[in-house]
């Protein structure tokens, strides 16, 4: 028998999730599919809720649409910070500044 950390009624061990840490879940199943349903709800909600069409560019400081920026996985809004024109501009220079540290070097082929 074991206690439920949501509904504090004691059920049996078949009535909890399986777990890695120590064998099972600390809510019974009834609970966390209720508590993850809620979840889900909330979640869904809270995307729906805004839609942005544009963003300002950290660099240039100018108020684009979002087809103006790259994609960037880990970014709340999956856009990059840069628009692609100055993203363009940053990895440039950062690609001339690397060459030129290879040919200072000797490296450069």
């Amino acid at each position: 028998m074991k206690k439920c950390s949501n509904c504090f009624i004691e059920k049996s061990i078949s009535e909890f999730y399986n777990s890695n840490k120590n064998g099972k879940q600390s809510m019974c199943i009834t609970c966390y599919k209720a508590y993850f349903k809620a979840w889900r709800q909330a979640r869904k909600a809270a995307q729906q809720s805004s839609f942005p069409t544009s963003k300002v560019c950290f660099k240039c400081a100018l108020d684009k649409p979002l087809s103006q920026f790259g994609k960037r996985a880990i970014a709340l809004d999956k856009k990059n910070d840069y628009c692609k024109e100055c993203w363009r501009g940053i990895s440039y220079a950062a690609q001339k500044k690397f060459l030129k540290k290879k040919a200072a070097n000797g490296i450069l082929e």
